[in-house]
């Protein structure tokens, strides 16, 4: 049982991926290894955790951009049709021109060719492939195809027209309300934001894919009502007190205010009235600790959790409640830097959680780069190990282990990777 699998993603003249980049978490069946950290869905088989390895500057980082990238250019699709400028203005919005064009900035023709996105999920039993492509922050192209039994496309557009768009099957309904979509705006994006019923589950199946860069993790703002309930919150109390021995207890506070709000004029009839309302979450967290006499417990004291943390601790109540939110719903969860600022017995706890079926019964996945080469010691499938490395003109490529020649299951990854096995270190002299 699962609840979303992200099968692969692609991109092509975005950040460093002058050439295009392919990621899968299929698995690679022609190869003879063990089968315990993987799960089944029908025929298909896929890896609980992908790791994604490489140098400084290889591009790690923009793979996990990729995705936001096609998560933002989905969202920001309504805002885009509204015609209305001062919308993109608003804080946090603060949506320009260089946010929808991402091109490869090291050739001087990449600015003149369009950027392709290619996000593949099976959702219920079927896999949906999505791509498209923008340039100069126009959409180009825009296909959706779903394939259970065979391979139906139910979303082809081939201009940035609205009149190129042809509908099939679960959009159809959407046909009638087509001129809404403009030349900025993709059409997966507006056939949800009116309410159609399949591309609103497509679209919050994508969007359900957390990314989360440890570097940059500080403070708690990843925090959030929907991903702190009480269940989360006592297991995330119970890895706290392995850590601190004198917390006794968490209390979580949020305030809501709004920012702003505007309207969304989409010259159609029934959108009349439709507003954007910008919000921000404040957290307060307050841990409860022991006051010990000698071996005996006289009181107990309420501490600011931010302030009286270590930076780690902090880190670790930064990132469990995303990792247990998509553990309970099976969403995967991709996480830049794994290993920043965190102990290796809490990674350990982590890629435990998502290979047990038993904490991990929905199938949740972890896609992470790391630097940590020891999580590709023991246990780990060929097909599980990516490197990103960058040639000389700045464009990064990607491959996992699995596609190298001569590669053994009984080979230590770690070694051949420090050896240069795999074309991904630069040599300094």
């Amino acid at each position: 049982m699962s609840g979303i699998v992200l099968r692969a993603l692609g991109v092509k003249n975005f950040g460093p991926f002058k050439d295009g980049v392919y990621f899968t978490t299929d698995t690679d069946t022609s190869k003879k290894e063990f089968w315990n950290n993987t799960f089944s869905e029908g025929d298909l088989t896929f890896n609980r955790i992908s790791y994604i390895f490489g140098a400084n500057g290889s591009g790690k980082s923009n793979f996990c951009k990729a995705i936001l990238q096609i998560q933002s250019l989905i969202s920001i699709s309504p805002l885009l049709s509204a015609n209305n400028p001062q919308l993109l203005e608003l804080s946090p919005l603060k949506i320009t021109t260089g946010d929808l064009d991402r091109h490869f900035l090291f050739e001087a023709s990449s600015k003149d060719v369009p950027s392709n996105y290619m996000i593949e999920i099976l959702m219920d039993g079927t896999t949906y492939t999505y791509s498209f492509s923008i340039k100069n922050g126009v959409v180009i192209s825009e296909v959706l195809s779903k394939k259970k039994m065979r391979t139906t496309v139910i979303l082809n557009r081939t201009s940035p027209n609205f009149n190129s768009i042809q509908l099939k099957s679960e959009l159809s309904s959407f046909t009638p309300n087509i001129s809404v979509v403009k030349e900025r705006a993709l059409c997966l994006s507006m056939a949800a934001f009116l309410n159609n019923p399949f591309a609103s589950k497509l679209v919050d199946a994508i969007n359900s894919i957390s990314v989360v860069n440890m570097a940059s993790l500080n403070g708690l703002r990843n925090i959030s009502p929907d991903n702190f309930n009480e269940n989360i919150r006592q297991k995330c109390l119970n890895v706290l007190r392995d850590v601190d021995p004198t917390l006794n207890d968490l209390s979580v506070e949020f305030t809501e205010e709004k920012v702003d709000t505007r309207k969304l004029p989409l010259e159609i009839n029934d959108l009349e009235g439709r507003e954007l309302i910008v919000k921000n979450v404040r957290v307060n967290v307050q841990s409860k600790h022991s006051v010990y006499d000698k071996d005996s417990i006289v009181d107990q004291i309420h501490l600011p959790f931010l302030k009286y943390e270590s930076s780690g601790t902090i880190k670790i109540l930064g990132i469990l409640p995303i990792i247990f939110q998509a553990l309970d719903s099976g969403s995967p969860v991709i996480i830049d830097e794994l290993e920043n600022g965190l102990h290796p017995t809490m990674l350990k706890l982590i890629l435990g959680l998502f290979n047990s079926p038993q904490t991990n019964p929905m199938n949740a996945q972890l896609i992470c780069t790391t630097h940590a080469l020891a999580l590709a010691e023991n246990s780990v499938r060929r097909d599980q190990v990516w490197v990103i490395s960058k040639d000389s003109h700045g464009c990064s490529s990607m491959k996992r282990i699995s596609e190298y020649p001569g590669t053994r299951t009984t080979d230590n990854i770690a070694e051949k990777y420090l050896s240069n096995a795999f074309g991904s270190i630069p040599s300094f002299y």
